[in-house]
């Protein structure tokens, strides 16, 4: 159909220039009105259909200019919202550093304040030895039971005191503890990341509580044991010593080892203590036993000497053996007191070292625990914060992608846009073209209807002439005939056809 009209165009614009003649052209005569009204339908149809492709391209253009509009709003909502992300998790990574920085820093002071709290100060312990020496060098040797209970009494004071000073510095071990756990749990009170530390605080804790309460029931109960019998010391320390085992075995059977063999070295020497004490239990009896015989034989020998006067010899012998007997008795007394000086001292100066090691053994247990759990919380935090950097890597990726595939989209978009203006624009000029041709068609076809009334009318003129002619030639032939019919004999005439008609 563009063909045809095409070869339609080129032959009227091709014969706008050329002068129609009579008769008429053969293939100018195949153009008929029909014809032309149906290229001018087919270029009218052609116009509709391009207006139609052209709005179908405009609307597809419009959409698609939506469509990255929203895409390009989308895309700049979440860089924004990945923006606020990130900085969120740099201002917490931030926070985390800050109360790391924090925790290590209550850790250190901690230490150094464990460090000076746990050492036990052995000069208060020397001056009551020295003291408990003192009092036994001055004492008399007519001493009886009554100053020794004194003395028992002022050594259960003093073992009392220090029973409390040793109280107190577990109490201030106790609240410095409990500080470093508050501070603790007030630096991840927002995080979950330090439960683990928490808990092995909490074990702590518990067990340090659990060692105060025994150590307060071991002071009552000294104290009730001191005041009601010697005898039951043994049994009851022993039952404590195996209670306070069994509260600290949760520990570690080896990391107590050596706390367990302070614990038997404190049983044996309990055990000396108490036969010592049973010695002189025995001696004091002893003692009392030879004073009676020793009253009733001196009874004996009064009345002897009213009765006898020979026995002054036996008296007097009986009185250098009294004497001889109590100077050994009072020599035994002052190696008992100074052996159990001796003893006491030595079992102190066991004790303070005993419970110096088992505070060190605590306080390494604890730092071990503490730096255990300080390094766990450090290598997780530092892969967690190794994913992060992880994800940022990836949404830093995903971003560039992103950007990547926009600005080629982009640059398809414009060349497309390109594209789209260069055919609009080629199609205005074929527009214009078609529609200058359209008025040149317009204007041959004027022309042509000119010529074609041109040619009908010179055609009737042209009929007219002839008809006139022939009847002229008619008559012509009439009047020939007429003249030559009378002419006498000769050949017979041969009618006309024309006379005929």
């Amino acid at each position: 159909m563009r063909v045809e009209i095409v070869s339609m165009l080129v032959y009227l614009m091709a014969g706008k220039d050329q002068v129609l003649s009579v008769p008429p052209e053969p293939r100018r005569s195949a153009v008929t009105h029909e014809d032309i009204r149906d290229a001018i339908i087919s270029l009218v149809h052609l116009l509709q259909a391009t207006t139609q492709k052209l709005e179908r391209h405009e609307l597809r253009e419009r959409q698609l200019g939506d469509q990255l509009r929203k895409a390009l709003g989308g895309l700049d909502t979440r860089e924004r919202s990945q923006d606020t992300a990130i900085a969120a998790v740099s201002a917490a990574l931030v926070r985390v550093e800050e109360k790391l920085a924090k925790i290590q820093g209550e850790l250190d002071q901690k230490n150094e304040r464990e460090k000076g709290s746990y050492v036990i100060d052995t000069v208060p312990l020397q001056s009551w030895m020295s003291n408990v020496e003192g009092m036994l060098n001055k004492q008399a040797p007519s001493t009886d039971l009554v100053v020794s209970k004194d003395q028992v009494e002022k050594m259960e004071s003093t073992v009392n005191g220090k029973i409390e000073i040793l109280a107190s510095m577990v109490g201030r071990i106790e609240t410095q503890l409990l500080d470093s756990l508050n501070q603790l749990q007030e630096a991840v009170s927002n995080d979950g990341l330090y439960s683990k530390l928490e808990s092995q605080l909490g074990v702590q804790e518990k067990w340090h509580n659990t060692v105060i309460g025994k150590l307060e029931q071991l002071e009552s109960n000294n104290e009730l044991l001191l005041s009601n019998n010697k005898h039951e010391v043994d049994n009851y320390t022993k039952e404590e010593l195996a209670k306070i085992k069994n509260g600290i075995d949760y520990l570690g059977s080896d990391k107590l080892m050596n706390i367990d063999a302070k614990l038997q070295e404190i049983m044996r020497s309990t055990n000396q203590l108490q036969n010592v004490y049973k010695t002189s239990q025995d001696l004091k009896d002893s003692f009392k036993d030879y004073f009676s015989q020793a009253k009733t034989s001196q009874d004996e020998l009064s009345s002897d000497v009213k009765s006898l006067t020979k026995a002054e010899q036996v008296l007097i012998q009986t009185a250098d053996n009294v004497l001889d007997t109590r100077k050994r008795v009072e020599y035994g007394v002052q190696e008992i007191l100074l052996g159990i000086g001796e003893l006491v001292k030595s079992e102190t100066k066991e004790l303070n070292n005993t419970v110096n090691n088992r505070f060190n053994d605590i306080s390494e247990t604890i730092l071990e625990n503490q730096n255990g759990g300080v390094f766990n919380l450090s290598s997780k935090i530092d892969h967690e914060i190794s994913q992060v950097w992880r994800q940022i890597g990836i949404m830093y990726q995903q971003l560039t992608n992103s950007a990547n595939a926009l600005s080629k989209l982009q640059v398809q978009t414009e060349q497309y846009l390109n594209g789209s203006l260069n055919t609009m624009d080629s199609m205005d000029g074929r527009v214009v073209e078609i529609t200058g041709r359209v008025s040149d068609v317009k204007e041959n076809l004027n022309y042509l209807m000119g010529r074609l009334l041109l040619v009908t009318q010179e055609f009737n003129q042209t009929k007219g002439d002839l008809a006139t002619a022939f009847d002229n030639l008619r008559n012509t032939f009439k009047t020939v005939r007429q003249e030559v019919k009378d002419l006498g004999p000769g050949p017979i005439p041969i009618e006309d056809e024309d006379n005929k008609l």
